[in-house]
């Protein structure tokens, strides 16, 4: 890790969990504030917001560099 911050593997790790809580919170939002949001939005909400935090979910290696700090070469 340099003084700026992240790069590579740890770097990529962190904004993709940073943007599976963006969508988490998004989709939270949506099914609270949203209009006529009945058991079957509810639904479809979760899975969407389902399917694209398992698209944009960190692999073994970034969660890994992530969690020991470890940028690689």
């Amino acid at each position: 890790m340099n003084k700026t911050g992240f790069t590579g593997n740890a770097a990529r790790a962190a904004i993709k969990f940073t943007a599976c809580g963006a969508i988490v919170a998004f989709i939270g939002a949506a099914v609270i504030f949203g209009d006529n949001v009945g058991p079957y939005k509810v639904f479809l909400y979760t899975v969407a917001g389902g399917v694209c935090v398992r698209l944009i979910w960190p692999t073994q290696d970034e969660g890994d560099a992530l969690l020991k700090r470890d940028d690689g070469p």
